[in-house]
């Protein structure tokens, strides 16, 4: 089989090309605050401002890699709509009902069949 060189070295330096336009895109993405009923299930690098409406009494789950955290479920709004935030642990000690709050490189999933938002490991939340 021959292969050319010129072309071997053409398809590499169009991957790299992709590879840093998607990087840009992601960084694009994550700089971007969205509004909440914009926001659908898979979609990650999601900032969003709003106020905790309500905040459920936190109850403890157990980890699939072990141990136990505290989790409870939030409702944040905006002028655009409402949606359930997660928060874990420390995070729940730090908002209370009436706070508006921003979260920075969030993301979204169905889970039970109603959209949620989740801040994550990579994720931030700060009070307003």
């Amino acid at each position: 089989m021959y292969l050319d060189k010129n072309l071997i070295k053409f398809k590499f330096d169009q991957l790299t090309l992709i590879r840093d336009v998607i990087f840009i895109l992601d960084e694009k993405q994550l700089d971007k605050e969205m509004k909440i009923t914009e926001l659908t299930p898979g979609i990650r690098g999601v900032s969003v401002e709003g106020k905790i409406e309500s905040i459920a009494e936190p109850r403890t789950v157990n980890l699939r890699a072990g141990g136990t955290a505290r989790v409870a479920d939030a409702v944040i709004t905006d002028d655009s709509g409402s949606i359930k935030l997660s928060l874990w642990d420390d995070q729940i000690d730090m908002v209370q009902e009436g706070d508006t709050v921003v979260i920075e490189n969030g993301y979204t999933q169905a889970f039970r069949g109603d959209n949620s938002l989740n801040i994550g490991r990579y994720g931030k939340l700060r009070k307003v």
